[in-house]
C-alpha cells in the first residue's frame, strides 16, 4: 500500500502512522523514516521483514521521479507519504504515483470533535469530567481560532492544552492565559473589553495596532460581536443561539445587560469609523482609538 496523506493536519497523519506502527512485530527492523531521497529506500521497501509480515516506510517528502514505482515493492510494505508542500502535478512521475497511491485527506476537525480532543487531553492531566465541562465555553473560546484560522493546526491546539494542563488550574483565567492567538480572538477580546467598559481597552487596542493588526480588520471583528449581541437581544426567547446561528462561546456572556439601542449606537459608531478609514482618513490608528473612546461613553440604552 502507498498512502499519500494530503491536507494540513500533520497531527492526525502522525497519529495514524503511530497507530499502524504499534502493530508491527518489531519496530526496530520493520519501520524506517526518510526526509529526502536515498537509495536505501528501495532496498527497504523491496525486501521482506526480519520479523512478522508487515513493514512501514514513512517518506516526509514526495518522490518526484519514477524510481519508487519501478521498484518491486514487497507486498507487506506500507508506504506513507506526508509533506507540507504540494507535489508538482505537472510531472508525469508525480501523476503516476498519485494514481497508484491511495489519497486520504486530513483536514480541520469539526468543533464537536475538537472539544472531545481537548476533553480527553485534559483528562490525561488528571482533571475530572465535571471540572472540564464546567469551563467548556472558556475552552472553546480559547481554541476557536483553530476553527477559523487556516494557519493554526492541531499541533498548536495540543501544545496549548498541555500548557493549561501543566498550569495546575482549570479556571477561565488560566485557560485564556494559554489561548491560541489570532486576529479573531483578539477582536473578540477587544469587543468584550469595550462592552465591559474597561478603560484599559484603549491600551489593548494600541498594543494590537503596534503589533501590526489591521485597523479595519480590528473594527470589523468588534462590529461582528456587536451585531451578534444586537441580534441576541431581539431573539432572547427560546433557543436564540440557534436562531442567530452561533454557539454560546461566540457570544458576549452578559449581552442582556444592554438593550438593543446601545448595540445600535455602538454599531453606528464603529461602522462610521470603518467608512472613514476606507474613504482615506489619514491616521487610521487614531480613528480606531478615538472610536473606542467614543464607544466607552455610549449610554446603556433600553
Amino acid at each position: 500500500m502507498i498512502l499519500y496523506m494530503e491536507g494540513t493536519e500533520r497531527y492526525l497523519k502522525l497519529k495514524e502512522i503511530k497507530k499502524a506502527a504499534s502493530l508491527l512485530a518489531d519496530k526496530d527492523f520493520c519501520y524506517q523514516e526518510f526526509w529526502a531521497w536515498d537509495d536505501s529506500i528501495l532496498e527497504f521497501i523491496s525486501a521482506p521483514p526480519f520479523f512478522g509480515d508487515k513493514k512501514i516506510c514513512v517518506l516526509y517528502f514526495f518522490p518526484e521521479d519514477d524510481r519508487l514505482l519501478k521498484t518491486s515493492i514487497w507486498e507487506g510494505t506500507d508506504i506513507y507519504i506526508l509533506t507540507e508542500h504540494m507535489p508538482d502535478r505537472r510531472k508525469n512521475a508525480v501523476t503516476q504515483l498519485l494514481k497508484a497511491a491511495e489519497v486520504k485527506k486530513y483536514e480541520k476537525i469539526h468543533e464537536d470533535i475538537l472539544y472531545k480532543c481537548i476533553f480527553k487531553r485534559l483528562q490525561g492531566h488528571g482533571y475530572k469530567p465535571e471540572e472540564i465541562n464546567a469551563v467548556e465555553d472558556s475552552l472553546m473560546q480559547a481554541f476557536y481560532p483553530y476553527l477559523v484560522d487556516y494557519s493554526i493546526n492541531l499541533d498548536a491546539v495540543i501544545t496549548h492544552v498541555d500548557m493549561i494542563g501543566y498550569s495546575g488550574s482549570l479556571s477561565t483565567e488560566s485557560i485564556m492565559a494559554f489561548a491560541l492567538e489570532s486576529g479573531s480572538l483578539k477582536g473578540y477580546r477587544l469587543a468584550n473589553m469595550v462592552l465591559d467598559q474597561k478603560p484599559e481597552c484603549i491600551d489593548y487596542a494600541k498594543k494590537l495596532l503596534d503589533q501590526g493588526e489591521s485597523p479595519i480588520g480590528m473594527l470589523s471583528l468588534v462590529l461582528y460581536q456587536i451585531r451578534v449581541c444586537y441580534k441576541a437581544t431581539l431573539c432572547r426567547e427560546g433557543n436564540y443561539l440557534a436562531k442567530i446561528g452561533i454557539r454560546s462561546y461566540q457570544l458576549y456572556g452578559e449581552f442582556l445587560k444592554y438593550g438593543p439601542d446601545k448595540y445600535k449606537a455602538l454599531y453606528t459608531e464603529l461602522q462610521d469609523a470603518v467608512n472613514r478609514i476606507k474613504n482615506g482618513e489619514k491616521s487610521s490608528s487614531a480613528v480606531v482609538l478615538d472610536t473606542i473612546m467614543r464607544c466607552l461613553q455610549i449610554e446603556k440604552g433600553e
